[in-house]
Parts: structure tokens; sequence; C-alpha cells
């Protein structure tokens, strides 16, 4: 009698415990533990969460979704709650009841801050130590908007010299240098794409519409192995996720530039669109330097981006993007230059079961720059021009949520053109043409990621290939003496058979050791290969300057890097800080020998010089992530140094001896500060120290033809003036009543106290002067800025 009492009682109780949670996987059958699965995204706009954290409460027992928002936890039948976070929204709890095998979705609320708290991270409080990578940051687009701008627009790149370990040449220079590495040892991406000058207007400007940008990846330590193809750092720009639910948009209004950009369904729940325009007018600014030639120049350029993004299914998804862009400078009526971006990817991410993740993506990119010079009768266009087409095929594994495997390839064929002369009008010049360079670089790679007791491992290896390939014509030079034209002993035809080969085994390798909740000691070593190369001899990036293949003569830079960092949070996890140190071995490094002519020579190999180089330092950094005050405060000391030696005396730099590189600075100091002043002011500050850049002055002069000419001995001899800069802007915003649009002004003073910071040192004899060195300012005076963002 009790049994049935008790079976009674079972029957009565069971709808009242089927309404404690949310059940799932009734009826289907399968072995436990069950998967159950989902999904993480924004309830307003349908944007997939990469990142969130998903836990059991009271059970230790937790994963974070994936790139696509999706999460897989293995649970036995019973009851559980489920709790589902990310930064920037309202934590989720949903109790459920596990009978088997299911799915369960995850709309999150924003949350809209409106005390006095500001949260400035990405993912986890904690992630800086708990988390295997060492020497990658990530930069939100929101913090760096909160940033002091030049011309009322946001510089997604210049914003990572603000980190440790990073620096650029001076305030008018494209390219940044990470670790001692050259500006083209670094890999710039944009969705997937690669990009060969991401600036506008020679560094001033991010050639990156930041209203478009989610956030940016900075990996300069131990790079994952799935980046092949530069040798010193990754920069991985992402896009923002397309909006499946309601149309939202923003119209920016600046002194230097205007922009606007739209995200919204085309198909609801099946296809969103995101597209975004950006035009500049900053001749004004150019008008207000001190220097005459700056001033009587001129300058423009654009950018546009489209992007697609199709849901096929539950697992599997398709996305497009666009990106195109232009400048044109025309420096003091002069000669002028002029560059374009053009940028193609597909790609298709498909979750092939719960433990499997597959994504293929597609691109094309293309760099072409032109420097054309319309005097009369000497008129013409030189024009080089870069192709890049790449297929890649990736697959993550997650067995577990203590592991990671992650294995694919990637194959690149490259389409080097190095300069195609073309007389215009009625020019007297001669065409002329460097024949153009094919190559086939592919790699493949596997990389495993695991959690053991204390400690988490991160290790992988890449094997890359690359073949120079024919069409083309070789030298072969006498060996017993320097590389000169007359020397030349035969020149060796090829079809479309290999020129030449080269490969290398890339070990990656990054250790945590977890010290207590809050600090966390990590290691990283990594090798990396590159086979393309940048020429030039000045001392910052210009438009004109060539990209060079590895050939018979060029062998791949090779650059082998060892990390070493402490981490430790305070204060909640409110306060981060970290001392990272590093040692990098360069060898095949490019360089150029004395009085070499670059310009249009179908013969480089005879201007070249192969080296080597090392570059160590240390770097602190100090992080607040909440509150009223916040920012951070980081200082670098590094040296970055360069040695040619060769048997023969004209190829030897120095006479052999180490010199400091162009880039080479041991002192960087940054300092950013945040102040919310009530819900809608914020106030932001950025003061910038770093050594003088190395220069090279003459140690005399000699008198030729009737004509005193320097004489340089040595490279990089001397030091220009220290930098420094402070920044100021102020940001008030003022949230529509109608709801039918917000707006954001921002004031900024660039160079606040007008500091005249040298972008060039160079020495002139001027007729009845002393000869001496002489300093280049672009900017030597306060710039203020102002601009509005209307948001739709």
């Amino acid at each position: 009698m009790r049994y049935i009492a008790l079976g009674l009682l079972l029957v009565l109780y069971y709808p009242a415990l089927s309404q404690k949670g949310i059940i799932i996987g009734y009826g289907k059958k399968a072995e436990p533990p069950f998967d159950i699965s989902g999904t993480v995204y924004s309830g307003a706009t349908g944007e997939k969460l990469e990142g969130a954290n998903v836990f059991i409460e009271r059970q230790n027992i937790g994963t974070s979704t994936n790139s696509e928002g999706k999460f897989s936890l293995p649970l036995y039948e019973g009851f559980y709650t489920l709790q589902v976070s990310v930064i920037g929204y309202e934590t989720q709890v949903k109790n459920i009841n596990v009978r088997g095998p299911g799915s369960i979705n995850f709309p999150l609320k924003e949350n809209i801050i409106e005390l006095d708290e500001v949260v400035l991270q990405s993912k986890e409080a904690d992630h800086n130590v708990t988390s295997k990578e060492i020497g990658k940051d990530v930069l939100k687009i929101e913090s760096i908007k909160t940033l002091p701008t030049l011309g009322g627009e946001v510089n997604v790149l210049r914003s990572l010299t603000l980190l440790p370990g990073v620096s650029a040449q001076g305030e008018a220079s494209s390219g940044i240098n990470v670790r001692g590495g050259g500006i083209d040892q670094n890999l710039v991406l944009l969705g997937g794409a690669t990009l060969y000058n991401p600036y506008h207007l020679f560094g001033f400007f991010s050639g990156f519409n930041s209203s478009v940008v989610r956030d940016v990846s900075l990996h300069k330590g131990a790079i994952p192995a799935n980046y092949g193809g530069r040798a010193s750092s990754v920069v991985d720009v992402s896009y923002k996720k397309g909006n499946f639910g309601q149309w939202e948009g923003d119209v920016t209004l600046g002194t230097a530039a205007s922009k606007f950009s739209t995200r919204g369904p085309v198909i609801k729940e099946k296809l969103s669109i995101m597209t975004a325009g950006r035009i500049a007018y900053p001749n004004w600014m150019l008008k207000q330097t001190d220097d005459e030639n700056i001033a009587n120049s001129t300058a423009s350029f654009f950018d546009a981006n489209l992007v697609l993004n199709c849901i096929l299914s539950e697992t599997n998804n398709l996305e497009y993007s666009f990106y195109m862009s232009g400048d044109a400078f025309q420096f003091a009526n002069n000669i002028e230059n002029q560059w374009q971006n053009l940028a193609h990817v597909f790609r298709w991410n498909s979750n092939i079961n719960k433990w499997l993740f597959m994504q293929v993506n597609l691109s094309h990119s293309n760099y072409t720059s032109n420097l054309v010079d319309d005097t009369p009768f000497n008129s013409f266009d030189l024009e080089t021009t870069i192709d890049h087409y790449e297929l890649g095929l990736d697959f993550t594994l997650t067995p577990n949520e203590k592991q990671i495997i992650k294995a694919g390839m990637q194959a690149k064929f490259l389409e080097n053109n190095l300069g195609k002369l073309r007389p215009t009008g009625n020019s007297v010049i001669q065409p002329g043409a460097i024949d153009p360079e094919n190559a086939i670089e592919s790699g493949i790679y596997l990389q495993h990621d695991i959690d053991v007791a204390k400690f988490g491992i991160s290790y992988g290896i890449r094997y890359s290939d690359f073949r120079n390939r024919g069409p083309g014509a070789v030298n072969e030079y006498d060996p017993t003496q320097s590389r000169e034209l007359e020397g030349v002993i035969t020149t060796r035809e090829f079809g479309s058979e290999d020129i030449q080969t080269y490969h290398g085994i890339e070990p990656r390798a990054a250790l945590k050791y977890q010290l207590a909740p809050s600090t966390s000691l990590k290691a990283g070593f990594s090798r990396a290969y590159q086979y393309i190369h940048l020429i030039t001899n000045t001392t910052t990036v210009a438009p004109t300057d060539t990209w060079k293949l590895s050939d018979p003569f060029l062998e791949p830079q090779v650059v082998t890097q060892y990390s070493l960092g402490l981490f430790k949070n305070f204060r909640g996890n409110r306060v981060e800080t970290s001392v990272q140190g590093f040692y990098k071995d360069f060898d095949n490094l490019v360089e150029y020998r004395d009085g070499a002519d670059l310009f249009l020579n179908p013969n480089l190999e005879t201007e070249l010089v192969s080296g080597t180089g090392e570059a160590y330092g240390i770097e602190l950094y100090l992080k607040k992530s909440r509150g009223r005050l916040y920012g951070w405060l980081s200082y670098t000391f590094s040296r970055s140094l360069r040695r040619v030696e060769s048997a023969f005396e004209n190829e030897r730099i120095n006479g052999g001896r180490f010199f400091p590189s162009n880039f080479d600075s041991p002192h960087i100091l940054n300092a950013i500060a945040n102040y919310r002043i009530g819900k809608n002011v914020v106030t932001s500050a950025i003061f910038s120290y770093s050594t003088g850049r190395p220069f090279t002055l003459p140690q005399g002069k000699f008198l030729y033809d009737g004509q005193d000419l320097p004489f340089f001995n040595e490279r990089n001899n001397i030091r220009g003036p220290d930098l420094h800069r402070l920044d100021l802007s102020i940001q008030v915003s003022f949230p529509s009543k109608s709801k039918l649009w917000s707006g954001d002004w921002t004031f900024a003073i660039y160079n606040a106290y007008g500091r005249n910071n040298a972008f060039s040192v160079f020495f002139q004899d001027f007729p009845g002067q002393t000869p001496g060195a002489y300093q280049l300012s672009v900017i030597g005076a306060p710039f203020p800025s102002l601009s509005y963002e209307i948001k739709l």
C-alpha cells in the first residue's frame, strides 16, 4: 500500500517539478551526459556574442561562447540554474530541467550604464590573468572612441601605439613598430583580408572607419600558429556583427572628415547588411602649419565598406565583406602621390557538430600606388601594384571545456608589379618597367590549448612553403667580388617553373602558471618566417616604397622571440598590472647600401644587403578598468639594433658593428586618463613621451667638381630631440527624448601645448651660413577639432 501511495505522490508532484525549469530533451533517447547547446546573442540586434560566460550555479561547470555565439555543455539528467553573462549586457538566469540532449538560446539585453560606473573591458574581469595568452591586447572600439582625436577622426591603428611595446616613427608616419620589428613585419587584417597600407594621409588617419569596427586585437608575443606571413605581430581588425532585428546607423560630421554607417535586416533573422562611407577634406589643416611647402600641399581621401551576413541554417552562415579606399597627396604643387586599397572576403562558417567548427575563407586584396608628375615635357605616371589572393580552411575542435584544438591550412598567390613607368602628354621620358614577380606561399598548422590544474598550455607548429615562380630572369654574379652589374657572369631565363623555393618550421608555445587567483606567470616562444619585404631608404613609410618577394638573393626574414611576464590584479580585478620582458633575434633583415638607388631599379640585389639584428626590452602596464576615473599607464624600455657584415667593404654598414634601427627608441611612456563627469560627459587626456629617433648626419664635407658635398661615415649616428605631446578632449552626449536619434559632441585639442616635435632631422649647408642640422615639424601648434555624431 505504501508503494502505491508513493507512486501516487510522485505522479501528483511531477507537474510541480516540471514547472521549476525549462524542460530540455524530453523524449529524446541518448546516453548521458547529454549535450546542452545554445546561442547567446543581442536581443536588440541579433548580433552573436563571442566570449559570453555560460555557468552552472553552485557547480564547477562552465564554458564560453565561440565566435558565432554558440556554446555546448555536457550535463546529466536533473535540475540546473544556468547563468549567462558578458560585458555590456545584463546577466540572464534560466532554470532548466535536463531530460536529454537539447538546446536553449539566450537573447541578452544591453546594460545601459546610468550611474558613474564605467567598464573598460572586453572579456571577463580576470581574463588577463587566467588566459594563456602572452603579448596579446584587445582594444574595443568603445574605448578607442573616448581618446582625443586629430581633426575629429578616431584613429583605430594609432591607438595601438598607446600600448606597451608599440611605437610609431613620428606624427606623420604610416605603420607601427612592435617590439623592435620593422613596419613591414606586421600582418594587418581587416575582416580576414590582408592590407598593405592601411593608412590615410601618411598615418595621420587610420584606413578604417571606426563606425564599422568592433575591436582590434594585437598579437605581439607568442603568436598563434594559425597566423603566418609576417614576423613580428598580427593586427586583426574585426567588423561589427550584422543586425538581424532592426535598423540602426550613425552620421558623423567633423572638421577633417565626415562619415556614415547603417546596419539592419534585409530579411529579418536571415540576411543583414552593413554599409559605411567616409570622405575627408584636410586641406585647411595643412594650411595651418608653419612649413610653407606643407601649407601649399593638397590632400584628400575616402573609404567605403559593405558587409553582408546570411544565416543559412542553425549551424551555417555566410559572410561577404568589401573594402575600398583611396588617397591623393600633392606636395607643394609638385609630384602627386596616389594610393588605393581594395579587398573582398567570402567566409563560410559551419558548426559541423557540437564539438567541431569549420571556417572557409576566400579573399582578394589589391594595393596600388601611383607617382604622377605633370611637369611639361617630363610628365609621367609610375605605378606599382600588388595582388594578394588567399584561400584558408580552419577547423576548431572543442572536446571539453578544458581543451581546444585548431588545425588548418592557407594558400596564397601573390603577383607583385614593382614598377611601370608611363610617359603622359607630350613627355620626352621613355617608358620602362620592372618584370613582375609571382609567388605561391602556403602553410599548414596545428594548435592545442589545454588547462591542467594550475597550468595552462598553448602549443602549436606551423609549416610554411614559399615558391618564387617564373617567368623571370636571374643574374649570376662573380662570387669573388661584391654584387655589381659589372660582375654579372650570366643571366638565367626561367619559364613557368620555380625560380627559388624556401620553407620553414615555425614552433609557437605559451605557458601559464596560476600562482594565485589574481596572479599568474606566463612564458612564450615563437618563430616566424616572412617571405615579403618592404624596400625603402626613407625614415618613414612612403606610398612609393616597394614590396619585394624573396628570391635567390633575398632570403626570408626569420624572427625568434622569447617572452616572460608576471600578471597581477588588485581590488577585485578593477586594477590590472603586468610586467613583461622580451628578446628577439632577427635573421636576413633587409638593409640598403650607402648611396643606394632604389627608384625603378630592375637589379635591386645590387643595392640591397642582408643583416642580423636583436631587440630586447621590458614593458610595464597599469590599467584601471572601472569607476569614474579609468585609463591606463604604459612604459617601455627597449632597444632595436641591426648589424650588416660582409667580406666586401662596400657591403658592410658601420664597419660591421651594431647600429640602432631607424625606429630605435629606448624610452616610451604613455598615460591615458578618462574621467566621467556625471552621466553624459567624459573628459580624456593623453600624454606621450619617447626618446628621439636615430638619424644620420655627416662627419664632414669634401670638395668635388666645385661643390661641397657631405661625407657620411656611420649610419644613425645621432638622435633627434625627444618627442612629447599632450592631447585633450571632452565628449558630451545628448540622448534624444524622441528616441529617433541621439548625438555626441566631441571637442579635442591635439598637441595642447604646441610642442614642435621633429618629424625629420636633416643636414643642410646653406650659402653664407654655418652648415648644421635642421628639423622639420609637421604640427608645431595646438590643433583644435570638433565633431558631432548622430546615432539613428
